[in-house]
């Protein structure tokens, strides 16, 4: 387990991953909003924008794709673990559960919103998994896209110190660059099957992928630069 620098190491999905290997990495038990959903990138974005305000309500949560799942249809998130699930499908009475889910996600919204505003350094964490909600593969972003988020921590952070890691989840091809907060790791597996033989536990990412990035991340704040895109 290594003692972090930054106060906070914030998940920014896509999916499930992110928030065990920060779990697993830096021991951190604080839950954040998109801890444990399934985020499209657009997504993302409009939840930010919105400092997570209303994120949840009731009657716009719905089953998805015959009960695998809890789909928001207003943010168009998958609530993947927020309701009881029986036989890998969330349970008949899921709508009995909702109002749970509404006070869930305000009281982690609030959190959001006053991680936002600490002056401490804060580390976002956004790997693009397989988030795409009707495509099966990942959902690589452009630099472009990559560096909007930035700014608009950036902007609503004010001047606050972070940093935000994007592993395997810039389209490999586009080696434009990124803004001076960013670390870009383009290796960073789904998963590993050496690791997680059974493919219930596939959703836990690659350990070892992780460690080589948080170290990286680690030592270059230490020394006061940045590595931008890290190939080993």
């Amino acid at each position: 387990m290594y003692r972090m620098q930054f106060k906070f190491a914030v998940s920014l999905g896509a999916s499930c991953s992110v928030a065990y290997q920060i779990r697993r990495y830096f021991g951190q038990e604080t839950a954040f909003p998109f801890d444990w959903l399934i985020t499209p990138f657009a997504s993302l974005i409009q939840l930010i924008e919105n400092d997570l305000q209303s994120f949840v309500e009731p009657a716009h949560l719905a089953p998805y794709q015959n009960y695998f799942s809890l789909l928001n249809t207003n943010h168009l998130v998958l609530h993947h673990h927020d309701v009881p699930r029986e036989n890998g499908r969330i349970v008949p009475d899921w709508a009995a559960h909702v109002e749970q889910v509404r006070d869930k996600y305000e009281f982690l919204g609030q959190r959001w919103r006053e991680m936002m505003t600490d002056p401490e350094p804060v580390l976002f964490v956004r790997h693009q998994g397989r988030a795409h909600l009707t495509n099966p593969g990942a959902e690589s972003i452009p630099v472009l896209k990559a560096n909007g988020l930035s700014n608009l921590i950036k902007e609503k952070r004010q001047g606050r110190p972070f940093q935000i890691i994007f592993a395997s989840a810039i389209d490999p091809e586009d080696t434009r660059p990124l803004t001076s907060e960013a670390f870009r790791f383009d290796d960073v597996r789904y998963t590993d099957q050496e690791e997680w033989p059974d493919p219930s536990d596939w959703w836990r990412g690659a350990s070892a992928d992780w460690t080589r990035v948080f170290k990286v991340v680690a030592g270059s704040v230490n020394q006061g630069r940045q590595i931008l895109n890290e190939r080993t």
